[in-house]
């Protein structure tokens, strides 16, 4: 079995998949494949070597490690956050959250804004730690028995996402603003102009 043979080798995959500075590699990317597959393979035994090896910790330090850009290895750790969070995946999500996942979140979200003030821009993970504040917020709040309930920080991350995120999300950008130009002909009836169209 492919699982059996795998477990061999958390040692060697845990000493590999960390990282401190410098190119993600394509080791790491392919070694964060391979804990999706684990996520999904709903194997309590895995779990427990996931658990046991830190896997979960070194992934949300790379996620939010400032020393790279690499979209490819942060859009499939949102995946498996976000299974783990959606889908409840125990004993994987009481891990996150003993971890620190949600005083992680605001945190890293502060520093996203210091980022952007600094440089006039957003650092690339910011937009997928809106989502998944997003997602434990909803989780949370269809579900009372969630295990979110249980975490200490929980009412701040509540506090901070009602006052700093969900505001946030409601705010409309100028960029790409657009008008319905009413017309009497067929041509032009219905159509969306750009606002700068005539600047082109």
């Amino acid at each position: 079995m492919v699982y059996q043979e795998i477990c061999k080798y958390f040692e060697q995959i845990s000493y590999h998949f960390k990282y401190e500075n410098g190119p993600i590699t394509q080791v790491r990317i392919q070694l964060v494949h391979l804990l999706l597959s684990l996520t999904l393979s709903n194997y309590s035994y895995i779990y427990n070597l996931i658990i046991k090896y830190k896997l979960m910790n070194i992934l949300l330090d790379i996620f939010f490690n400032f020393n790279h850009n690499c979209t490819i290895f942060r859009q499939i750790a949102f995946d498996i956050i976000s299974f783990i969070i959606n889908q409840s995946v125990e004993p994987l999500k009481s891990t996150l959250l003993e971890i620190g996942l949600l005083k992680r979140l605001v945190e890293e979200d502060k520093k996203s804004i210091q980022f952007k003030n600094q440089f006039n821009y957003y650092p690339d993970h910011h937009s997928l730690t809106i989502i998944l504040m997003s997602n434990i917020h909803l989780v949370a709040e269809d579900d009372p028995s969630d295990e979110t309930h249980n975490d200490l920080f929980m009412s701040q991350f509540e506090e901070y996402y009602n006052k700093h995120i969900l505001p946030r999300e409601t705010i409309l950008t100028n960029h790409y603003l657009c008008e319905i130009i009413p017309g009497d002909s067929k041509e032009n009836e219905g159509y969306i102009f750009d606002f700068f169209d005539d600047e082109m």
